[in-house]
């Protein structure tokens, strides 16, 4: 590949505001359609472990985009340059509410976007977990039998948390 067309691909590329935008619009229907899937399945309670960890996908992978794109552009946003596995590792920190600090956000903007990861991370994760949990209640937890001793511990475990 040429550099010129490398430089031309990378200059139709969105911004970061942007593209972090587009997901959080792009997360509602994503969800909707995890939710719809949960309730046609016949395993609806493993149906809903994977809707977890794809919408949780959805919450980090756009904030480390984000931040790593906040740092190219203005390297002061964080208190050390950030690499792609960095800006990974804030954004899996702040949705985990761990926080160690190794990585910090230090310009108002970068310190912004981690207070709206924080809030978002919250109150959607909040939510998905009550209406999962909801559609798995209402269809029930399996409509097949478990075949393993492990399955019927976690279905247990399950409908004990519930």
């Amino acid at each position: 590949m040429s550099s010129r067309w490398l430089r031309s691909t990378y200059a139709t590329t969105p911004p970061a505001p942007a593209r972090l935008a587009t997901t959080l619009i792009v997360l509602p229907l994503v969800v909707t359609l995890q939710v719809k899937a949960v309730a046609h399945s016949s395993r609806p309670d493993l149906r809903a472990v994977e809707a977890i960890a794809v919408s949780s996908s959805l919450l980090v992978l756009p904030f480390a985009s984000t931040y790593y794109a906040m740092d190219q552009e203005k390297s002061t946003s964080c208190d050390e340059p950030l690499t792609r596995t960095d800006a990974v590792y804030l954004a899996v920190t702040v949705f985990a509410t761990v926080g160690f600090r190794e990585v910090e956000a230090t310009s108002q903007a970068a310190r912004l976007v981690v207070t709206v990861q924080v809030v978002l991370d919250m109150i959607v994760i909040g939510v998905i977990m009550r209406v999962l949990l909801a559609t798995v209640q209402h269809v029930g937890p399996s409509s097949t039998p478990p075949h393993s001793i492990a399955s019927r511990r976690w279905k247990l475990t399950f409908i004990r948390s519930g």
